[in-house]
């Protein structure tokens, strides 16, 4: 191979190859940016996962105890109806 046709072909190759490094370049952007997004939106579920969390471990113990207390009340009712006679 003449070295002038050489060159060309070596020339075209590298011309191509940086071509293609620099669409790679804009996909790993594109990729990061979404990885950004990805991250930013797991930020915020895992944050409001914390809130609820929260917010049902309250309503549960707020449950626990009137559960308790309705229990209490009708222990209660029951011994007034059967002192007065309704049982």
């Amino acid at each position: 191979m003449e070295k002038d046709k050489f060159q060309e072909v070596v020339l075209s190759y590298l011309i191509k190859l940086t071509e293609d490094m620099s669409v790679l370049k804009q996909d790993v952007s594109g990729l990061k940016n979404k990885l950004d997004l990805v991250y930013d939106h797991t930020v915020g579920l895992s944050e409001t996962q914390a809130v609820n969390l929260g917010r049902i471990t309250k309503i549960d113990k707020d449950t626990s105890s009137l559960a308790e207390l309705y229990g209490k009340h009708e222990v209660d009712i029951r011994n007034i109806k059967s002192k007065i006679g309704l049982n």
